[in-house]
């Protein structure tokens, strides 16, 4: 690797429509929320303003309409120094949208309308090959077809890439993408889904990631909000503890988490300190409002890290 590590993220980006209330109301009911605020969101354009902003070099893969939402949600990530050359503006349906409810909490409930993200196709694959050699790591989710992630996850891995799938929001996909990726990290609702258990403790969780983990991988990390996180291994598995913050706002919290994990994993750092500063960012984030906005700087992560561990 050189002084800057490369990072690849193929995912979604949305525009975010964020309504605060002091709860969710009944059906049937309308309730007057707090505030309302439009921020950038997406969980591929939240992954590579976290690899930017942590200072590391982040080329965004996806689409946005041709509309308003589309030209702000570009203008934002050029603002966090996200390279935007492989995103196409695609005239044939909208920006992607969420929904999201925020609780006085943070705590948050979203509802997602994929547009255009949707139409990733062998148009993005391409875009992503001609990148893919130069880059060190490949980060992946599920806003854009899953057959996308699975093509170019079996090309990083044939051309020896540290690969992170985030499989969120959790949906259908082929199990062959198990076959080519180093990493997953699913949040606890997503692990539930993919093992079909509940998970009830940080020791359940740990238990969770060892039935997820398989040969061809190198760990399962469970996120579990401020809870921390859980994780196995081929050598060994455990838990670490979360940071306590006041929280303001979740959304992007996994997000950052991921961006700071890969970074520190594909550095070489062992899994459990790579974790914990991977908790870190998390922290970091729900103390701010918004998505790309909460993605901690260098600068502050490692002053949290310093002050904190």
């Amino acid at each position: 690797m050189g002084l800057l590590m490369r990072v690849v993220v193929i995912g979604g980006i949305n525009m975010d429509l964020v309504v605060e209330s002091s709860r969710m109301p009944r059906p049937g009911e309308t309730l007057v929320g707090t505030r309302f605020f439009k921020t950038y969101g997406g969980k591929g354009a939240n992954q590579a303003t976290g690899i930017a902003k942590l200072g590391e070099r982040a080329l965004l893969v996806g689409r946005v309409g041709c509309d308003s939402f589309g030209e702000e949600l570009r203008d934002g990530l050029n603002l966090h120094g996200v390279d935007t050359s492989q995103i196409k503006s695609d005239s044939s349906g909208s920006s992607g949208i969420a929904v999201i409810t925020i609780e006085p909490d943070g705590q948050n409930r979203i509802i997602q309308i994929p547009g255009v993200n949707d139409n990733c196709n062998n148009e993005e694959l391409e875009r992503t090959l001609r990148v893919l050699t130069e880059a060190d790591v490949l980060m992946l989710q599920l806003e854009v077809p899953a057959w996308v992630s699975i093509a170019a996850a079996k090309v990083a891995r044939s051309l020896g890439k540290v690969v992170l799938f985030n499989p969120a929001p959790i949906k259908p996909f082929s199990e062959e993408i198990y076959s080519y990726i180093d990493y997953m990290t699913p949040n606890e609702v997503e692990a539930e889904a993919l093992l079909g258990e509940t998970i009830q403790s940080m020791g359940s969780a740990a238990n969770a990631a060892k039935k997820l983990l398989l040969p061809t991988m190198r760990a399962v990390i469970i996120t579990l909000g401020e809870s921390g996180a859980c994780f196995a291994s081929h050598d060994t598995a455990g838990c670490v503890p979360g940071f306590p913050v006041k929280a303001v706002d979740t959304v992007g919290a996994g997000d950052a988490f991921n961006a700071a994990l890969v970074l520190g994993l594909a550095s070489g750092d062992p899994i459990k300190k790579a974790m914990i500063r991977a908790n870190a960012a998390g922290a970091l984030a729900v103390t701010k409002p918004g998505a790309q906005e909460s993605m901690p700087l260098l600068v502050e992560l490692d002053s949290y890290m310093s002050d904190n561990t």
